[in-house]
């Protein structure tokens, strides 16, 4: 929703040549490898998406789909809240996939960029064919490399051992202050710059969706209990009790790209310029 951008981010202007930032994930997912596009949205969106999407669709040349997250798609017993306009979260929307997918997928944030070699590492990940059946894998990026200079961001800072999450915490707050990067959401915390975050960058399989579906109804018990217009349930809270109870291994894959976003209005200035300049050395095309 771009509570702190103040509008639907994922479609605005990131360069000077009219591209928005999900341009740059599709040319690079398709260059990694991947056939198919799934945009998770709210219905009243629908209009803009489709706009942005008819320009764009003969250009991509891979088959894209548009799935609702609804809030009343929930399971039967819950109401919604009156008063409740916001979205129930990420793993939420990935509940919404149940029946839409059937191979290992990838998820991204529509309103990140996360760089070539990470979709391409992602998607060597998904189809290996050494793989468990248990293992995901998630794309971690350093810290200090993920800040805005125009205010806190909330990141999932992680914990990895042997190359596999341990377990991720939601740190909201987040900021660089003389050197130092600390977070104001509860009693001021150093945060070492070379801790490892994810941005929402995740290879999975299929069973993680019937996880999102299965886990949803107990996030409904205690949320609509302690905050019922405000509660959101996480992907990355979904994946830590899948880690915590052996469900699932997630293999962390440290690729070095440099992530860039749009959580203000005022980072659009740095991220054009990024983005203009990799358009000029030739990384993109001025016509993706």
């Amino acid at each position: 929703m771009g509570s702190r951008f103040g509008g639907l981010k994922q479609i605005i202007e990131a360069d000077s040549f009219g591209h928005i930032l999900i341009d740059y994930s599709v040319y690079d997912a398709i260059l990694a490898g991947f056939k198919r596009v799934v945009f998770i949205i709210k219905k009243e969106n629908e209009e803009d998406f489709r706009r942005i999407l008819s320009m764009r669709h003969n250009q991509w040349g891979i088959k894209v789909d548009i799935v609702y997250q609804a809030l009343w798609d929930i399971p039967t017993g819950f109401n919604v809240p009156i008063g409740r306009s916001r979205p129930w979260g990420t793993a939420h929307a990935i509940s919404c996939l149940c029946g839409k997918l059937d191979s290992p997928f990838a998820v991204i944030n529509a309103d990140d960029f996360y760089g070539r070699g990470a979709f391409c590492e992602i998607y060597n990940f998904l189809s290996s064919d050494n793989l468990d059946s248990a293992e995901l894998a998630m794309i971690g990026y350093r810290l200090g490399n993920t800040l805005s200079k125009n205010g806190g961001v909330c990141r999932g800072v992680c914990r990895v051992e042997d190359g596999y999450l341990a377990d991720i915490r939601e740190v909201c707050g987040i900021v660089g202050d003389g050197g130092k990067i600390h977070a104001t959401s509860a009693e001021k915390v150093i945060l070492d710059p070379s801790s490892v975050v994810s941005m929402n960058l995740w290879g999975l399989k299929t069973y993680v969706i019937d996880e999102c579906r299965v886990r949803l109804s107990k996030f409904l018990e205690d949320g609509l209990k302690s905050n019922p217009l405000g509660c959101e349930f996480y992907l990355p809270t979904v994946i830590s009790e899948l880690v915590e109870c052996g469900r699932a291994r997630v293999r962390v894959i440290d690729c070095g790209e440099v992530w860039r976003g749009i959580t203000y209005r005022e980072d659009r200035i740095e991220l054009r310029d990024f983005l203009d300049g990799m358009i000029e050395q030739g990384i993109y095309p001025e016509n993706m």
